[in-house]
């Protein structure tokens, strides 16, 4: 019986002696984009009629995007307020505003359409760019936004 206990002993410092210490990290995600972010710049581009325009504004104190978990954009911007609709399309793009309502001419139903995804990348912890981009009957129009936390 004792040298049954000293195996037993000797086989389980063996054991815990080659046993591994190992660090598990938690699985990386990517930021949320959720809360309030300041507007470095909003850059826009446009082309009407002619040659095309491109504004540049750089953010003030008073300026920012604040992206709540109701879905819901508060911003100022050049002290102007909106709120906008928004949902999560991926880790990567948003969707702003609500569905538009279409009619189906040839049936006469009604469908909704939801608009295209607006990417947000990169995404950091402390930077985000936002780029709408679309073509409008005046013209391509692109708009770019770079936030900060």
């Amino acid at each position: 019986m004792k040298r049954y206990f000293s195996f037993v002993l000797f086989a389980a410092v063996v054991l815990a002696s080659s046993c591994k210490k190992q660090n598990v990290q938690p699985e990386t995600t990517r930021p949320s984009f959720l809360g309030k972010w300041d507007i470095v710049k909003d850059s826009t581009w446009a082309q009407l009629i002619g040659p095309p325009t491109i504004s540049v504004y750089s953010g003030t104190v008073n300026d920012y995007y604040d992206f709540r978990a109701d879905g819901k954009c508060y911003k100022q911007e050049n002290g102007v307020r909106d709120t906008i609709p928004y949902k999560i399309a991926s880790d990567t793009s948003v969707i702003f505003g609500n569905p538009v309502a279409m009619i189906d001419g040839s049936t006469g139903k009604t469908f909704y359409q939801e608009p295209g995804p607006t990417p947000i990348d990169p995404l950091t912890a402390h930077s985000a760019k936002i780029v709408f981009a679309f073509a409008s009957p005046g013209g391509p129009y692109c708009k770019t936004i770079f936030l900060a936390k």
